[in-house]
């Protein structure tokens, strides 16, 4: 920090003491305080350009706009895929596989969870796990904290495999100069080694003591996974848009590893993902149709997802 920068703090305070104390005080109020953590950061990044200690110009060149369109474009798409039920229709699948048995249960989620991490990013994949390993836990009548630490876990450690499985990936690669395809040769073996290792000891730790009547275990297998989905047009769409965003991403690698979050605006190419994940949100909203009104016909369980589902959009947003 040069002597310019710094005559126009406020008091003439030393710049390093100065962001310091707002870098806490943001925490202090993301933290404690009932706030919108967005909000928050904004009106912490203001404050930093108004005394002085960066000025317009480099707080701007400071965004990555390819990261934030990048992620918005994905949390579209997401958010879409989630009103169509196929996210809760995996969940149910994945514990039929394993006739209802906790232990297995336990593994089929850590892997879903891992691999909607890297494929969507950790965050959401959480979002859209816990709802229904709740009410699948409910009805097993078992504690649902060992399911959802270890979905959590799964969570990063699958977000860890891949560029787009969460936002610091998106950054260090750019910055290190690694596109998709490099990213992904260079992480996801170490992350695939360290999966291994969780649900390894996920199940020594928890695994072996779970356990469920059979008549609970019934229950599960009793569980109407296609009547999980309420769009089947929808879903197919979803799956289908998804499929390509990722396609997109593997052979646009070269124009990502391009990414220079300093620079602004942006080369052409390295707007490549960001246009990609944005473009098909956007092909999504014009497809979307209204989903089709309850009966009255839903079953307890789909409510009690849908009613998770709610919290947890609202939660999000």
């Amino acid at each position: 920090m040069n002597q310019s920068i710094a005559s126009h703090l406020v008091f003439g305070l030393d710049p390093m003491w100065v962001s310091l104390a707002v870098l806490a005080v943001t925490y202090a109020f993301i933290i404690a305080g009932p706030f919108n953590h967005a909000i928050v950061a904004l009106v912490a990044a203001v404050v930093i350009v108004i005394i002085g200690l960066l000025d317009q110009g480099e707080a701007i060149r400071g965004v990555d706009w390819n990261t934030i369109g990048l992620l918005a474009g994905m949390m579209i798409l997401v958010s879409i895929s989630r009103r169509s039920g196929l996210f809760q229709y995996l969940a149910i699948m994945s514990a039929q596989r394993v006739r209802a048995n906790p232990a297995g249960i336990l593994l089929m989620l850590q892997l879903a969870t891992a691999v909607l991490s890297a494929v969507l990013n950790n965050v959401s994949a959480v979002l859209l796990m816990v709802p229904v390993t709740l009410v699948i836990a409910e009805e097993l009548e078992l504690p649902p904290f060992p399911f959802l630490s270890a979905e959590v876990f799964a969570a990063n450690i699958g977000g860890t495999a891949t560029l787009i499985g969460d936002p610091p990936n998106i950054l260090i690669g750019t910055q290190a100069g690694l596109d998709f395809n490099a990213f992904l040769a260079n992480v996801a073996p170490a992350a695939l080694l360290v999966m291994a290792v969780q649900a390894a000891l996920v199940h020594l730790i928890w695994g072996r003591s779970l356990h469920a009547s059979k008549e609970r275990r019934v229950l599960v297998m009793g569980m109407n996974a296609p009547g999980m989905v309420t769009d089947w047009v929808l879903l197919r769409r979803s799956v289908a848009v998804l499929a390509a965003v990722l396609a997109a991403f593997v052979l646009s690698a070269r124009c990502i590893s391009s990414l220079r979050p300093s620079r602004l605006p942006a080369p052409p190419c390295s707007c490549c993902s960001t246009i990609c994940s944005i473009a098909a949100a956007g092909r999504r909203i014009m497809c979307m149709r209204p989903l089709p009104r309850s009966n009255g016909r839903r079953s307890s369980f789909s409510s009690a997802c849908s009613w998770w589902c709610t919290r947890s959009r609202r939660a999000a947003f």
